[in-house]
């Protein structure tokens, strides 16, 4: 199970916010959708570029587009939703991990005894 926040983790997330461009993100970075763009363009972009990006989905069919540009990261606060994403990336063996945003560490055990690919601190994905 991966835990995405420090200090676990150096991966360096960088929110995708409409007034800023591409060309200032860090290098490095993966990028973070707090909510699906209207146009997917920004995904062919990331996707043509090598751009690692995440995504906060809301449903299966959400996860199911950006899978096919190759999300790396499924956010969702969700257990419900992050089971049922995980049983999607599992039965079609994709890279795309599965992320559950909980209140605090405490609640890993029972986030890996369901399985799901790894967990974020809410604390620190609110301040992506």
């Amino acid at each position: 199970m991966k835990i995405v926040n420090p200090p676990f983790s150096l991966e360096k997330f960088w929110k995708v916010v409409p007034e800023k461009k591409i060309e200032e993100i860090p290098a490095g970075a993966t990028l973070v959708f707090k909510k699906i763009p209207s146009d997917f363009g920004i995904f062919e972009v990331c996707r043509q570029g090598e751009i690692p990006f995440g995504v906060e989905v809301s449903t299966l069919k959400e996860a199911i587009f950006v899978t096919n540009f190759g999300a790396k990261y499924f956010f969702t606060n969700s257990i419900h939703l992050a089971d049922i994403l995980q049983k999607y990336v599992d039965h079609y063996l994709l890279t795309t991990r599965v992320i559950l945003i909980v209140d605090s560490l405490a609640e890993i055990e029972k986030v890996a005894q369901k399985g799901i690919d790894g967990i974020i601190e809410k604390k620190f994905y609110l301040s992506i």
